[in-house]
């Protein structure tokens, strides 16, 4: 178990270094250590466990919160709950993954795949970080054109918002 633990970590976590360009987003590694050990992709919840108890061991690692932010949203994203997604369900998830990322938005501001997957969560939350999402994708790509992952969310971004010309 402690093999399956630490290879976990190295795939879904990363390095333990700033990322370089080619590396994948926090969201991507999370979905490639499900596969890679044994799942089909959808199985989130493999997540939840070593998340929970890296996050007691590291409390202020911004790459764990994060990831913890995302896994508040597997069920809905990858749809794997039967819950009805009224707003009184969605609201408690929003308002933990938002404050989640704005507890290490520092630290995220400085790393472009966490700021990738920081603007990703505020995304998904849905709460008004709209704007603050595009800025954090906006600095991520100015740090290097080659963090295309930029592209993907200010597709979204600007999709959300209307602006179908800019989101191609």
């Amino acid at each position: 178990e402690a093999l399956t633990d630490t290879i976990w970590a190295r795939l879904a976590l990363g390095r333990g270094a700033p990322a370089t360009p080619g590396e994948a987003p926090l969201d991507l590694r999370l979905q490639e250590a499900t596969t890679i050990l044994g799942g089909d992709g959808r199985d989130w919840a493999a997540h939840e466990a070593p998340i929970a108890a890296a996050r007691l061991a590291n409390p202020d690692d911004p790459t764990l919160t994060i990831a913890a932010a995302f896994q508040l949203f597997a069920p809905i994203i990858l749809k794997l709950t039967d819950e009805p997604l009224t707003a009184e369900y969605l609201a408690p998830l929003a308002e933990e993954a938002e404050r989640l990322v704005l507890s290490v938005l520092p630290q995220a501001r400085r790393d472009p795949i966490l700021a990738i997957g920081a603007a990703n969560a505020l995304f998904y939350a849905d709460r008004g970080g709209v704007d603050l999402a595009e800025e954090l994708a906006r600095e991520a790509f100015a740090k290097s054109a080659a963090f295309a992952a930029a592209y993907q969310i200010m597709a979204r971004l600007h999709a959300r918002r209307g602006e179908l010309d800019e989101a191609i």
